[in-house]
């Protein structure tokens, strides 16, 4: 699945249930090809979670329907 956001793995409903058990603070990026959204907000999330070993940001594909 492509992703406007390269440096966030993609999560989706089957992998969300592994994510929440994990132990981490998950933050899920809720994306569509028709949002805009700006492309600077990659390189910010990315930013953010470094360093912080307890937070894992993903991104989310809204157009997928079984999302």
């Amino acid at each position: 699945m492509e992703t406007h956001f390269p440096s966030l793995p993609v999560i989706n409903a089957e992998s969300f249930t592994h994510a929440a058990e994990s132990g981490s603070v998950i933050v899920i990026l809720l994306w569509a090809i028709w949002a805009l959204t700006s492309r600077s907000l990659d390189a910010s999330l990315q930013q953010t979670g470094e360093g912080c070993t307890n937070l894992r940001f993903y991104a989310m594909d809204l157009d997928q329907e079984q999302n």
